[in-house]
């Protein structure tokens, strides 16, 4: 399992810049995020779709939450739901739509 120190380490190396919008309003904050794109998974022969998500460290940011917008170069996001909490806590993921 990954602590603090490690997931600097993981976020620095594989991480995105994005810039997060609070729907209740607020001034934008850029964080380090891993996005994942939407895709297909094969499991036990047959095919999912994935949606597009990011992740981000709790520590970084707060909970984002349901239409929340995220900017990630030139492609805008919003939240679909509140962040879930990842394994220990050290993590949020946030489903995403396109916008």
């Amino acid at each position: 399992m990954f602590g603090d120190a490690e997931l600097d380490v993981f976020y620095d190396a594989f991480g995105v810049e994005a810039t997060h919008r609070p729907a209740a309003g607020g001034p934008p904050t850029t964080v380090l995020v891993i996005h994942d794109e939407p895709g297909n998974q094969i499991l036990g022969g047959e095919v999912f779709m994935t949606e597009p998500s990011l992740r981000y460290r709790t520590s970084t940011l707060p909970r984002a939450e349901k239409g929340d917008r995220f900017t990630l170069g030139r492609t805008e996001y919003i939240a679909r739901e509140a962040a879930q909490n990842l394994k220990d806590g050290l993590e949020h993921l946030v489903p995403l739509a396109k916008v």
